[in-house]
């Protein structure tokens, strides 16, 4: 019994390192890669998506459209653009981390 015993803890140990792995290499930056985050802000208050997401080192591509003239700024970056309604800008990709104070 206690042969049983020490299999099945070996064999739940070996599944659980296992698994382990999988996660950490699934969820590993593999470098940069190119991105594109379509974003429509409405009534210069509610952007869709909310939450953009991006990961180190990818080049992004911001598009963005509105239905309000107004200014688009990236937190954490100092990246300006003008938007206009019906007119789609472009937001250049940050090429540095964001800047800290």
């Amino acid at each position: 019994m206690n042969k049983t015993r020490a299999l099945i803890v070996a064999a739940v140990v070996v599944v659980f390192v296992v698994a382990g792995g999988v996660l950490i290499y699934a969820n590993q930056s593999r470098g940069g890669q190119a991105v594109t985050i379509n974003l429509n802000v409405t009534g210069g208050t509610s952007m869709a998506p909310e939450s953009p997401t991006a990961h180190q080192n990818d080049k992004v591509t911001i598009n963005m459209t509105s239905d309000t003239d107004g200014e688009v700024h990236l937190h954490g970056y100092d990246i300006r653009s003008r938007s206009r309604p019906a007119r789609p800008c472009r937001a250049p990709s940050p090429r540095t981390r964001p800047e800290t104070s």
